[in-house]
């Protein structure tokens, strides 16, 4: 293979001689023999030169595929689409397509634009409108399930919003806000706090509901739900806060009872003699 490609050289290096000077054929050539003997920057260089001399020649082709196997993607693309540009229609897009060297381009997005654009120039006036029907109809899928996406999750909120759990759930939250605000405005006491935020926001809740609704539905369900949330908790705070309370005034007031003293005198020791 090394006696082939020594060969080879010799033979270019005798028609540079008579040629006076190099071209973009030889060129092309010294490139070919520079991937042979596995020199892959030497090939990209000289096949630039060729493909600068001889736009016609497969020399940017050529240096695109080594760009490809140099992992360097995006220049090979360029070096693509500027040999698109040179050789027109007799470079065919499907061509490219199908060589193995492209291959692992595949997925990289520069890449498959440049095929997109290539395939809808060269495809004629047919062929162009036909694409563009095909970029059409994906578009209005990809709205429509984009649309979906959305319907589906709106209802998922709507059915959140509806469920008489979640709106249970406000309205303690809003009785816990305007508690939190009596407390800070010294109003109330806790647990007081709580029994009037749970009135004011019952009284909100009642009075939006019917607005909204068009004054269908009253919100007592929801607020009577809350209603039974709240109290039993509520309660047993009062309940254990009133003994608690009830035990403190009992020590207080034993402590505060002075002691009473026995003034009954001690009986009399009999002496006996």
């Amino acid at each position: 293979m090394a006696g082939r490609v020594d060969e080879a050289e010799a033979l270019l290096d005798h028609a540079e001689a008579r040629l006076g000077g190099v071209n973009g054929p030889l060129l092309l050539e010294r490139g070919l023999l520079a991937k042979e003997r596995g020199l892959p920057e030497v090939a990209v260089s000289l096949l630039e030169r060729a493909a600068d001399l001889d736009p016609s020649s497969v020399a940017r082709l050529e240096r695109a595929r080594i760009l490809v196997g140099l992992g360097r993607w995006p220049e090979a693309v360029v070096t693509l689409r500027k040999a698109f540009d040179e050789r027109g229609s007799a470079l065919e897009v499907e061509d490219v397509v199908g060589d193995v060297a492209f291959g692992p381009l595949g997925e990289f997005e520069p890449y498959r634009e440049l095929i997109d654009d290539m395939r809808e120039e060269q495809a004629g006036i047919v062929g162009k409108l036909k694409m563009r029907l095909e970029k059409i109809e994906q578009a209005a899928a990809e709205l429509q399930r984009t649309m979906e996406r959305i319907t589906a999750a709106a209802d998922a909120i709507l059915a959140l919003l509806t469920a008489r759990w979640f709106a249970v759930a406000v309205l303690m939250m809003m009785t816990f806000v305007v508690a939190a605000g009596l407390g800070q405005m010294r109003i109330l006491r806790p647990p007081w706090t709580v029994v009037g935020g749970w009135l004011a926001s019952a009284g909100l809740w009642h009075a939006a509901t019917r607005v909204v609704t068009g004054g269908d539905q009253t919100g007592f369900d929801i607020i009577g739900w809350s209603a039974v949330a709240l109290g039993v908790p509520v309660s047993l705070g009062i309940a254990v806060r009133a003994v608690l309370r009830l035990r403190a005034r009992r020590a207080a007031a034993r402590r505060e009872q002075p002691p009473t003293r026995d003034e009954t005198p001690p009986p009399r020791m009999k002496v006996v003699r």
